[in-house]
C-alpha cells in the first residue's frame, strides 16, 4: 500500500519503538496515489508482563496545517519587510497588555527613536503622557474591534496613525496595528491654504463695501445728472458703472469659490439647464438639450458654470454678427453627454487652437462688454467639484467646451 521505501521507513520506526521502549512522534510525507500528504504520527510501545507486545498509534493528515503556517511565515517575512522600508512612516505591533511587540520603519530614525527604544515598552514608558493617554484610548477601541484614525504632533512632526485589530481567521485577537504616517507637509500646506482663504475673505469684504459704497454714490448722482440732461455721455457713464458692478460681481466669485465641495446633492442636469437658461438674455438664441443624467454637485456653484458658458457663447454670437455686419441669426447652444461627462458647445465660430490655453486666465476676453472672468470662474467651479474642463471644436464649427472626469447617473441603460 505504500511502497517498498516507505514501508521500509515506518518498519524502522517501529523498530526503534520496539527497541527502546520509548514513545515515537514525527512527521512523515506518505504518498497515496499523485498526491502526497504531510502526516504527524505519534507511537507508543504496549508493554505487558515487561514485554513489548503491540505497538499503538495514531496519526492525522497535516498538509493543510503545514501550508497554513507556510503561508502565515511568508506573510510575516513580507510584514517585516514592508515595515522596515515603510517610507515616511512607522509600523507598530501591540499586544493586549498595550507593549509594543514590533516597531519598524523609517521614519522611526526620523524622529530619533530605534525599535529598541520602543519595543518591549508601553506608550507611557516611550511618548509624552498626553500623547500615551490618546494612543491607549485608540488601542483599545480597536481591541473592540473598531478602527481609529487620530492625529498628533511628536517633535515637530505631524503624523496621521491608523489602528486597526489584528485578528487572524479563526483565532482570538491578541494584537492590533498602528502605521503612523507623516503628514508634515500636508498640514502646512493645510495652513497656508486656510491663510490664503483668510486673505481672500478679506479681499472679498474690501470690493463689497469699499468699492462698492463709491460705487453706490456715483450711480445715485448719475440718476440725478439725467433727470436734467441725458445724451451719449451719461450713457456712456452708466455703461462703464454696470462693467464695474459686473467686474466687482465676477471678483467676488472668484474670491469664494476655491474651497472644495463638501456637500454635494444630486443634480438632474436638464432640469438645471433650463432653469439657467431662464436666468440668461436670450434674444437670438436657442438651447438644445441632449441630456438626460443627474450627478452629484453643488447646484449654486455647477449653476454658474452653465449660465457663464451661455452667456460666453451669446457674447461670441453677437460679437460675430458686429463684425460680419450680417442680418441677426440665432445662435444654437446645445448641451449634451459624453462617457464621463457633459459638453456645452455653439455653433459660431469656434476658438482659435492657440489661443484655447489662455481661454480659462482671468481677465482674458475678446469682448468689449465682457470682464475677462466668467470662464476662469468656470475652471475654478469645475476643478472645485474634482473634474477636468478643456476647450476642443474649430473656428468652423464653434467653440465646445467638455467638462470630464464626471460621474453622471443616467436613466437609461448603454448598449
Amino acid at each position: 500500500m505504500l511502497g517498498e521505501t516507505q514501508a521500509q521507513k515506518v518498519e524502522q520506526k517501529y523498530r526503534k519503538c520496539v527497541e527502546q521502549r520509548e514513545t515515537l512522534e514525527y512527521e512523515e510525507e506518505i504518498q497515496f496515489g499523485d498526491d502526497p500528504a504531510r502526516w504527524e504520527t505519534r507511537i507508543a510501545p504496549v508493554v505487558i508482563d515487561g514485554v513489548v507486545e503491540y505497538i499503538a498509534g495514531a496519526s492525522r493528515d497535516i498538509t493543510e496545517i503545514r501550508a497554513q503556517k507556510q503561508q502565515l511565515a511568508e506573510l510575516k517575512q513580507q510584514y517585516q519587510t514592508l515595515a522596515e522600508n515603510f517610507p515616511d512612516g512607522a509600523v507598530y505591533l501591540i499586544d493586549d497588555n498595550f507593549e509594543y511587540v514590533r516597531a519598524r520603519g523609517e521614519e522611526l530614525e526620523r524622529a530619533g527613536l530605534s525599535p529598541a527604544d520602543i519595543e518591549g515598552h508601553t506608550p507611557h514608558e516611550v511618548f509624552p503622557d498626553e500623547l500615551a493617554d490618546k494612543a491607549c484610548k485608540h488601542y483599545k477601541q480597536a481591541f473592540d474591534g473598531i478602527a481609529t484614525t487620530l492625529e498628533q504632533e511628536y517633535r515637530g512632526e505631524h503624523y496621521r496613525i491608523r489602528v486597526t485589530p489584528v485578528k487572524p481567521d479563526g483565532t482570538e485577537m491578541t494584537h492590533v496595528m498602528a502605521v503612523a504616517q507623516n503628514i508634515t507637509e500636508h498640514v502646512e500646506d493645510r495652513r497656508e491654504l486656510q491663510r490664503q482663504n483668510e486673505q481672500l475673505d478679506e479681499f472679498a469684504s474690501v470690493v463689497s463695501h469699499d468699492l462698492r459704497n463709491p460705487l453706490s454714490v456715483a450711480k445715485g448722482n448719475l440718476e440725478l445728472l439725467r433727470e436734467d440732461c441725458d445724451n451719449d455721455r451719461t450713457r456712456k457713464i452708466a455703461l462703464a458703472l454696470t462693467r464695474m458692478d459686473e467686474l466687482i460681481d465676477d471678483l467676488l466669485q472668484l474670491a469664494r469659490i476655491g474651497e472644495q465641495v463638501k456637500n454635494p446633492e444630486s443634480v438632474n442636469l436638464a432640469e438645471l439647464s433650463q432653469s439657467c437658461w431662464q436666468n440668461v438674455e436670450t434674444t437670438n438664441a436657442t438651447i438644445h438639450l441632449n441630456i438626460d443624467a443627474t450627478v452629484q454637485a453643488d447646484r449654486g456653484r455647477l449653476a454658474q458654470v452653465f449660465e457663464n458658458l451661455m452667456r460666453n457663447a451669446i457674447e461670441h454670437a453677437d460679437q460675430d454678427q458686429g463684425k460680419n455686419e450680417t442680418e441677426d441669426e440665432d445662435v444654437t447652444i446645445t448641451i449634451g453627454e459624453l462617457a464621463d461627462g457633459l459638453y456645452v458647445a455653439d455653433d459660431r465660430s469656434g476658438i482659435p487652437v492657440d489661443e484655447r490655453d489662455d481661454v480659462f486666465e482671468a481677465g482674458y476676453t475678446t469682448t468689449e462688454q465682457g470682464t475677462g472672468f466668467g470662464l476662469s470662474i468656470v475652471k475654478q467651479i469645475i476643478e472645485a467639484h474634482g473634474w477636468e474642463i478643456s476647450l476642443t471644436g474649430s473656428p468652423e464649427d464653434g467653440a465646445r467646451f467638455e467638462v470630464t472626469d464626471i460621474e453622471l447617473n443616467r436613466r437609461y441603460i448603454e448598449s
